[in-house]
């Protein structure tokens, strides 16, 4: 095998996965034990050629990620183990979700009503929910407009029957309803009555 058939190969295998360039050149050199010197040489040939565009992969990677409704933690690690640049991905991160959230809101409302419907708190939901300063303000103004205070006594009392049928008692009842994120002082008014 020769020089151009592991070029063509990276071509090929770069148009179809569009790896970062540290997972090309570890697969030129596994595949083919080919050199370090070859790869890396093979990989900046790419470069000049625009064939290999680390950056624009990255941001697409991250608009494609957000699409399917992933937060930015989850985006950050993923291309971070697919050895892209982290340096390239932070800096993208920060230009697409500057000072705003990244969660639509579809996505957040569907969530809330998901949870709601799993009897949890409006505390609970917010925990699971807020990963970033930028998300807390459409999180709460959300919850707000679709949590209210009946749905949270009703979510509360069904949570407390559950644990009364269990046989659960009082101090254990109050343990886990403030664990899960329902108001102390409403807990203590069901439990008194």
């Amino acid at each position: 095998m020769n020089y151009n058939h592991f070029k063509n190969y990276a071509i090929k295998y770069y148009l179809k996965y569009y790896p970062s360039k540290n997972k090309l050149l570890e697969r030129l050199t596994q595949k083919f034990k080919i050199s370090l010197e070859i790869a890396n040489k093979i990989i900046l040939e790419l470069e000049e050629d625009n064939i290999i565009l680390e950056e624009k992969v990255i941001e697409e990677k991250i608009k494609h990620l957000i699409s399917k409704w992933k937060n930015v933690n989850y985006i950050k690690i993923n291309l971070i183990k697919k050895q892209f640049n982290q340096k390239i991905i932070l800096e993208k991160l920060n230009k697409y979700s500057q000072n705003k959230s990244v969660l639509p809101e579809d996505f957040i409302i569907n969530k809330i009503i998901t949870y709601k419907q799993k009897t949890k708190s409006k505390n609970y939901i917010r925990q699971k929910l807020i990963e970033r300063k930028e998300d807390k303000t459409i999180i709460n103004k959300l919850l707000e407009e679709h949590y209210f205070s009946e749905e949270e006594q009703e979510n509360l009392e069904i949570n407390y029957n559950k644990l009364k049928q269990r046989n659960k008692t009082e101090k254990q009842i109050l343990d886990n309803l403030t664990r899960a994120g329902f108001n102390f002082w409403e807990i203590l008014k069901i439990i008194k009555k």
